[in-house]
C-alpha cells in the first residue's frame, strides 16, 4: 500500500510519516501531537507514480477537517470521524449558505499568508528604456494571475492560484478560502476593491492574457506567431508596454 498520512509542524516541515490512511487513533494521535497540518495522500491505480488525491487537513473545533471545495449542490469538506479504535475519513456537505459564510470567516486567517505570493510592481520601473513597467512583478516564464486596476498591472501572482509557493497550511484551508484571502490582501494593499485577477503568461520579460475577454481591462496587441510544432498558429494577446 502506498497511501500515506504525513504530520507537519508549524514550519511547514514533516514531522514524521506513516504508511497507509489514518486508522489506530493511538498511533495518529501520538504523532499528530506536534503537527498542524495533516496530509493524507491516496492512490487508486499500481500505475500511479504520484498520488491521485491529497488531502490536507487542519485541527477545527477539536476534530481534523479539510477545506472547502464546491459541490454539485453547496460544499462539502472531509474530516476524519473516531470510531471505536480507528478513523474513518468521512466527506459532509453543507449549503451553499454555510459555504459562503465559512469562506468569509476563514478568509481573513489567510489574508498575511496571501500577501506573501503577491509581488508588486515597482515604481522604479516606470524608467525602463522598453516602458515593461511590471519588471519587479516578472518572475521568469510560466502561468501568473495578474492583479490589474485602473488600466495597469499593479502586481503579480507566479503559478497563479495552484502552484503559487502555498504553505501547507494554506492547502489545509483550501483554494476558495485562499482566493478570498488573496482578495482581501489586494484590496488592502491597493486601497479599493476595483481591480480584476487576470490570467496570463509570462515570457522574456513580457505577459499575454489567456482570455480574450480580459483585453478590456488593459491596452493590448494581437497577433499570430507560428505554433512550436508547426502545426498551426497561435494568437497572441500582449499587453502593452507604457512605450506603445
Amino acid at each position: 500500500m502506498r497511501d500515506y498520512t504525513s504530520f507537519i509542524g508549524t514550519n511547514g516541515r514533516e514531522v514524521c510519516r506513516m504508511s497507509g490512511t489514518p486508522k489506530n487513533m493511538a498511533a495518529f494521535e501520538k504523532r499528530a501531537e506536534n503537527a498542524e497540518v495533516v496530509e493524507i495522500g491516496r492512490y487508486f491505480s499500481s500505475s500511479s507514480i504520484w498520488p491521485e488525491d491529497v488531502i490536507y487537513l487542519r485541527k477545527v473545533d477539536g476534530r481534523w477537517q479539510s477545506g472547502l471545495n464546491k459541490g454539485y449542490r453547496g460544499y462539502f469538506f472531509y474530516y476524519l470521524k473516531p470510531l471505536k479504535i480507528n478513523f474513518s475519513l468521512v466527506r459532509e456537505e453543507i449549503s451553499e449558505e454555510e459555504g459562503h459564510k465559512a469562506i468569509k470567516d476563514a478568509a481573513p486567517e489567510l489574508t498575511e499568508s496571501a500577501a506573501k505570493v503577491i509581488v508588486w510592481c515597482d515604481k522604479t520601473d516606470e524608467t525602463d528604456e522598453d516602458g515593461r513597467y511590471w519588471l519587479s512583478a516578472y518572475q521568469g516564464a510560466g502561468v501568473y494571475r495578474l492583479i490589474v486596476a485602473g488600466g495597469k498591472i499593479r502586481g503579480a501572482i507566479r503559478g497563479g492560484f495552484h502552484d503559487c509557493r502555498k504553505s501547507p497550511r494554506v492547502s489545509a484551508f483550501g483554494d476558495l478560502v485562499f482566493k478570498e484571502a488573496l482578495k482581501l490582501a489586494v484590496e488592502k494593499e491597493l486601497g479599493t476593491s476595483d481591480f480584476h485577477l487576470l490570467k496570463a503568461d509570462g515570457s522574456g520579460t513580457y505577459f499575454f492574457l489567456r482570455n480574450q475577454e480580459d483585453s478590456i481591462y488593459l491596452e493590448t496587441k494581437e497577433y499570430d506567431v507560428p505554433m512550436a510544432d508547426g502545426t498551426g498558429w497561435h494568437h497572441n494577446i500582449e499587453i502593452k508596454s507604457s512605450l506603445i
